[in-house]
């Protein structure tokens, strides 16, 4: 549970005590709020290892969209959606803001999350830069000996093509 010990860890106290509070309805009493925030850190760690395994699982999820949200596209796509900066959720930091969206608003952090995902897919990557061939023609046509050579025929002619652009001295391959 990575994520769950980030979140926990970036998150301010009474943000967690809220969130607790609000998900599992036991706010005040899983654990003993007074003290730093490390100190609190470390106790909610030990008291989320205790929770049942339905409650890991709830928390592990919403902590998981959480994170996702606070990225620079989670910030972007939160914004979108508060054009009057005065209803703009308030809080220390990006995971503050992100956990009182997904308590107080779930619509629209809803609405956020898919657009960065369709932010993320618009920017992500759509190639790939190494490109293998497919075998399955092959072996399923011919034996894997046919196919091994074909493969390693492809890989000189790879290595002439680089041989000749770059023209340094050939590099002596055994098969």
């Amino acid at each position: 549970m990575p994520t769950v010990a980030q979140v926990l860890r970036n998150t301010s106290v009474p943000a967690l005590k809220n969130y607790f509070g609000k998900r599992f309805g036991q706010g005040s009493t899983i654990v003993d709020w007074q003290g730093s925030e490390g100190t609190v850190v470390r106790r909610l760690m030990k008291a989320v290892t205790q929770l049942s395994l339905e409650g890991q699982a709830t928390l592990s999820t919403d902590f998981d969209r959480m994170f996702d949200m606070t990225d620079e596209a989670g910030e972007c796509a939160i914004a979108s959606l508060f054009p009057d900066r005065n209803e703009w959720p308030t809080g220390n930091n990006a995971y503050d803001r992100i956990m009182w969206l997904y308590l107080n608003d779930p619509e629209r952090f809803r609405r956020a999350e898919e657009i960065r995902y369709a932010e993320h897919q618009r920017q992500g990557r759509r190639w790939s830069g190494y490109v293998l061939l497919s075998l399955h023609f092959f072996v399923s046509r011919v034996d894997f000996f046919q196919a091994a050579n074909f493969v390693k025929d492809s890989v000189f002619a790879f290595l002439a093509v680089i041989r000749a652009v770059t023209m340094v001295r050939p590099l002596s391959v055994r098969w």
